[in-house]
This record gives C-alpha cells, structure tokens and sequence, in this order.
C-alpha cells in the first residue's frame, strides 16, 4: 500500500479511490467484506464451505508455501488452486454438481 500512495495510478484497479468493500464471487450472493490491501475477489463463509475440503487444504498449502519462498511456479500454483477454488464454489452455489 506505501507504493500506491506514493505513486496512485501504478495499479489503478488497487488505487486508494477502489471500493472499501469487495463482493463474494458467487453470483446473486449479497455478502461483501473489508478490501484488504490488493484483494480483488473472496468467497464468503457459506459459499467456501461448499468448496471440497481437498481443494481448500491445497489452496492454503499453496499460500504458506508462497509465503515462505516467492517463486512464480508457486504464485502460479496458488493461482490455480484459487481457479478451481472459485469454480467448485460458483457450481456448487448454482447446484450444478
């Protein structure tokens, strides 16, 4: 955040001027949360329970991973998982599997 008040138009979708509150990704779902420094999408409680456990335990193993050791594979991976992540929940929310 120290870089986008220093220079605000770096990223503008992270700018000071974004919306405080960020939407859950499933569709018709109303539930928001506090924007967190360059957080973009989340999925609320309900919705993440819906996502299979395995998914969710590699998803989080990816994070610490990420955070121990900064790699683009790893980046790459999290970013995965956060895909598969956010499928299983959109389908599961809409009933589709």
């Amino acid at each position: 955040m120290a870089l986008l008040r220093r220079w605000p138009g770096l990223l503008p979708e992270l700018s000071v001027t974004a919306a405080p509150r960020v939407l859950c990704i499933v569709p018709y779902c109303r539930r928001t949360a506090k924007r967190l420094d360059a957080h973009h999408e989340w999925i609320c409680g309900k919705h993440w329970s819906l996502v299979p456990r395995a998914y969710r335990r590699a998803y989080a193993r990816a994070k610490r991973r990420f955070k121990v050791r900064q790699t683009l594979l790893l980046w790459k991976c999290s970013g995965m998982l956060w895909s598969r992540c956010k499928r299983a929940a959109i389908e599961r929310a809409v009933g589709i599997s």
